[in-house]
């Protein structure tokens, strides 16, 4: 069990690393001068410098919980984990010298900071295992419930970053009220059914509303217009978007794609199709979007949604697969 964990925590770690450069480093134009800008240190009195740290730390901190597994998740793999965080980061902030991005020393404290918190979350997650806590856990709840609760409550404390920048949003950067509304009572209706062992109400109804939900949201306001370019760079509106405006957006997909995945698997759906029908369904609907006005058609929505399926492919490795989802009994259970 311990192998597979480590080769499932690799896997991500090494996908993760290549996020975090591929991240990092865009639009990749170097220019090697002797006049490079050189590291510095920026005060934390501004709001945006407190923004930008707090969220260095976050988006560091799956990196050093995976580090730590795939070290040995022993106190010796708390050590490696941060030095493997403060490594990455110092080279990709000396890249930045050479790029038009700017490399300072906050970037590189707060990310080993943020490693650090990852892997001594890991660390103390593992010492649960004696005291019977991750059974009692597991017990009451199927691993894939867990990921959605904690992709849930990442996509709503995203969206308060608007509250704490304090900067006026721009008008039409959020859906339309209702949808968002909705699209937060599904989340929490979701996630409380996957959080329930046995949980077998609306398991054949749930996936196709919610696919039909996305492809709703895929092909709103429904008007058309002259063909505009496709992206094929995922999260490229996150380099011309400011952070409250862009993160809360792409937390959101990650969460509801996820969720899509998830219900298919909920259904009795296999792993293929379970990814493959709403893959397919995005495909369709960003190439649609090349024709709608005000839509942004690019790749980013195909890889979360990917990016979700890995990582409830992730949420109980090393289990059959007849035993993986937690749900199999819905047959059997009444309710």
């Amino acid at each position: 069990m311990k192998t597979v964990y480590a080769r499932r925590g690799a896997a991500f770690l090494i996908l993760y690393v290549i996020a975090v450069g591929y991240a990092s480093l865009y639009p990749w134009e170097f220019s090697y001068t002797t006049s490079a800008p050189p590291l510095s240190w920026h005060g934390l009195s501004s709001r945006i410098f407190l923004l930008d740290s707090f969220l260095n730390i976050v988006f560091y901190a799956p990196l050093g919980a995976a580090a730590f597994v795939v070290f040995g998740g022993r106190a010796a793999g708390l050590f490696f984990a941060v030095a493997m965080g403060f490594t990455l980061s110092f080279g990709v902030e000396e890249a930045q010298r050479y790029t038009s991005r700017m490399g300072d020393y906050n970037d590189i404290v707060s990310n080993t900071l943020g490693t650090a918190v990852g892997a001594f979350a890991g660390y103390a997650w593992s010492r649960t295992h004696g005291s019977g806590i991750r059974a009692a856990i597991a017990r009451r709840a199927p691993a894939e419930g867990l990921v959605l609760a904690a992709l849930w409550l990442t996509w709503n404390v995203f969206l308060l970053l608007p509250a704490f920048s304090r900067r006026p949003l721009p008008d039409g950067v959020f859906p339309p009220a209702w949808s968002q509304a909705l699209n937060e009572a599904l989340g929490a209706g979701v996630v409380a059914i996957a959080l329930r062992r046995g949980a077998c109400f609306l398991r054949r109804t749930l996936a196709p509303a919610l696919l039909l939900w996305l492809a709703i949201q895929e092909l709103t306001p429904f008007q058309w217009g002259v063909r505009q370019d496709f992206s094929w760079l995922p999260f490229e509106g996150l380099f011309y978007n400011r952070p409250e405006v862009y993160y809360p957006i792409l937390f959101g997909k990650l969460f509801f794609y996820t969720v899509v995945v998830w219900a298919l698997r909920f259904r009795g759906t296999g792993w293929f199709w379970s990814v493959s029908a709403p893959i397919a369904l995005l495909a369709v609907g960003e190439w649609a979007q090349t024709y709608i006005p005000e839509r942004t058609p690019e790749s980013t929505d195909l890889v979360l949604a990917a990016g979700g399926a890995f990582v409830l492919w992730m949420a109980a490795p090393g289990l059959p697969e007849t035993q993986r989802s937690g749900y199999t009994a819905c047959s059997e259970v009444k309710g």
